[in-house]
């Protein structure tokens, strides 16, 4: 059997990055590869033995490894510090890293992990590239076949853009998640080799153990029209928080549609814990109102079959966008252009409405409307084609 080495497995407090690793698996068994997957995090993050376990509890045959470097946002500055001297130090060589090495050497290919990571604007954005593409560098040096599994891209500044062509060329295939960022990828880096595909979570697979969890969690659900409801007050990539103004648009958009449609069930999903506040104070402001639950679930399989149930997704979240369409449920996306164009480009690959707050020109209600009656049969014809558009070369 072939092996694929997977960087990176992501963590579990967003259930959209996980979302992103158990459809990189699902493509990969489905090609016929045993999976190793060293983890974004090292033993001494909490968030890798969780993560870990979370992958082991539905694919029990794939290997995780601890990560290479320390990437944890909530260190004191004197550990951050420490970690980003011994991180450099690999990057440059100066500390040899014969457990990687050894892991690429093992493995048929070598792939990174899919994301929103092609992206380059700030110090943080280069510190994080050189390191998240460390073990990329490596991989090539020995001569193993590199793709880069589904991306998609936001800000690049100069230096940026010197950096990411460095990363990108000698990567036999870059796949991107959707066209807004595959037609920038392009413009700006003409001589390597992008395929549009689709994003790895529309790759997730029921599963009967997932579907066990949501019937302990939730029980049965009413008939009753329901609609899902998903808020975001973070920046690009939960870096930082969104401006006051934006926010607030944001808010007054979703707030005027639910007490609008009083008729709906409405559902307050918290798949992401650093939207945690504002979901509950979204939540608290019309309680008193309509009919309407909150909860809170990372879980992406568990998150599928929730949305199974729902009649409409209204979300800031791309992925909860990407999990409830995955299920054939239908969904209208609440965005900022903040967030980079990946937001729109893949609600525009599946013909789905959305709107953008600095821009909007039409109601909530205005983009339900647009909704065809046929959405799922439709869905359901857009996630197929895209079922064989990723494939790899190992010779």
């Amino acid at each position: 059997m072939k092996k694929a080495l997977i960087y990176y497995l992501y963590g579990t407090k967003n259930a959209g990055d996980m979302a992103i690793c158990v459809g990189a698996v699902e493509v990969l068994k489905r090609l016929g590869y045993s999976i190793t997957m060293v983890n974004r995090f090292s033993e001494a993050e909490s968030e890798y033995e969780k993560s870990r376990q979370y992958i082991e509890n539905y694919f029990p045959d794939v290997k995780v490894f601890p990560g290479p470097f320390s990437f944890e946002r909530d260190f004191s500055l004197n550990r951050k510090l420490m970690t980003f001297a011994i991180s450099f130090e690999k990057v440059c060589g100066v500390v040899p890293d014969q457990k990687n090495l050894s892991l690429i050497k093992e493995h048929d290919i070598v792939l990174f992990n899919g994301g929103n990571l092609l992206r380059g604007e700030t110090m943080k954005d280069y510190m994080r590239l050189m390191a998240l593409f460390y073990p990329i560098e490596l991989a090539k040096k020995v001569g193993t076949p590199v793709y880069c599994l589904p991306q998609s891209t936001a800000g690049i500044s100069w230096f940026g853009n010197l950096l990411l062509k460095r990363y990108l060329r000698g990567i036999r295939t870059i796949y991107v998640r959707e066209s807004n960022s595959f037609n920038l990828l392009c413009k700006k880096f003409p001589d390597i080799n992008f395929q549009l595909s689709t994003d790895l979570a529309f790759f997730c697979q029921d599963c009967e153990k997932a579907k066990e969890k949501f019937r302990e969690k939730f029980g049965d659900m009413s008939d009753s029209r329901k609609v899902a409801l998903i808020l975001r007050n973070s920046g690009i990539g939960d870096i930082g928080q969104l401006n006051s103004e934006t926010e607030e648009k944001l808010l007054t958009e979703l707030k005027t549609y639910v007490l609008q449609h009083r008729e709906n069930e409405y559902w307050v999903v918290v798949q992401t814990l650093k939207d945690k506040d504002v979901s509950e104070a979204f939540f608290n402001s019309v309680t008193n109102h309509v009919r309407i639950h909150i909860t809170e679930c990372h879980d992406p399989l568990v998150l599928r079959e929730l949305y199974k149930n729902m009649s409409l997704t209204i979300t800031m979240r791309l992925h909860a966008g990407i999990l409830s369409l995955s299920a054939l449920t239908p969904v209208v996306g609440l965005f900022s252009q903040c967030w980079g164009p990946k937001n729109p480009g893949v609600m525009s690959s599946y013909n789905m409405p959305y709107l953008l707050v600095e821009q909007n020109t039409e109601s909530i209600e205005q983009l339900v409307e647009q909704i065809p009656s046929d959405a799922s049969e439709k869905i359901h014809e857009i996630i197929s084609s895209y079922g064989n558009s990723i494939v790899f070369d190992t010779i």
